[in-house]
């Protein structure tokens, strides 16, 4: 009496390349979509905290200009360039949420915005009288612009101590930060280990390769002048409540 064997057919090598091809395609799959999904949720909570932020100066600049002067301590009362603006103001105003300590108590105050294009920080800080505000880092933005409207046309610059009123109004435009454009470590940096970075044999190279990175900002400056000026997201025009009033004939508005 013969035995019938049961004949158990094994995976070929080709089956299983495959099998674990396709288990490293929907590995990938996962993995890409994974970190599309933190890229995005990084993205959304960024631009949240541009959104709080540009509200937050908004109303700081805003709270300001309602208690502005032409001048006061033999400085212009609203001293302002596309990047800059200073405004000092006469009595208390109120805080903004978070900076109650840091609130001059004096009479005459004011607070100042500077935006460095090069590391694409805009600054701020309140001061008392004539001293100098001690600037931080609030936000990282990609462009601030400000605007000043004499009554009769926007300019890019404004000072009220010369100009002999305030400005009819003031407005900022803001751009949120994307991450583009961001700079790299160059590829001396890269290349070098951290504590090979302090050398002292290293200056000229580093400065070689400084040099070299200037040229290329140069160059990219000069494309990024050709590119059109997308839309700000945020834009608030401030009519300050002293100044003259505003004539519709120059159609500068944007």
């Amino acid at each position: 009496m013969s035995c019938s064997r049961r004949q158990v057919r094994a995976f070929t090598l080709l089956e299983v390349l495959l099998a674990i091809s396709l288990a490293l395609v929907l590995s990938g799959g996962v993995f890409a979509f994974m970190d599309n999904l933190m890229l995005r949720r990084d993205q959304a909570t960024e631009h949240v905290s541009q959104a709080q932020a540009s509200g937050a100066i908004i109303e700081r600049l805003e709270t300001d200009l309602f208690a502005s002067m032409v001048a006061g301590g033999g400085a212009a009362g609203i001293d302002g360039s596309a990047t800059r603006i200073r405004v000092l103001t006469r009595g208390v105003t109120p805080p903004m949420l978070g900076d109650l300590a840091s609130v001059p108590l004096g009479d005459l105050q004011g607070s100042e915005f500077v935006y460095d294009r090069g590391t694409r920080e805009l600054r701020a800080g309140r001061f008392e009288g004539g001293s100098s505000p001690a600037l931080e880092a609030i936000a990282k933005l990609d462009r601030v612009r400000f605007r000043y409207h004499n009554g009769h046309s926007w300019s890019s610059s404004f000072n009220s101590q010369s100009a002999g009123s305030l400005p009819a109004a003031i407005e900022i435009a803001i751009w949120f930060h994307t991450g583009e454009g961001d700079d790299p470590p160059s590829e001396l940096e890269a290349s070098l280990p951290d504590e090979a970075l302090e050398d002292q044999v290293l200056e000229e190279l580093m400065a070689e390769e400084a040099e070299r990175l200037a040229m290329i900002e140069e160059m990219e400056a000069l494309e990024e002048q050709d590119k059109p000026i997308p839309p700000p997201d945020r834009l608030r025009v401030i009519v300050v409540p002293d100044g003259p009033t505003a004539s519709s004939g120059d159609g500068e508005r944007s």
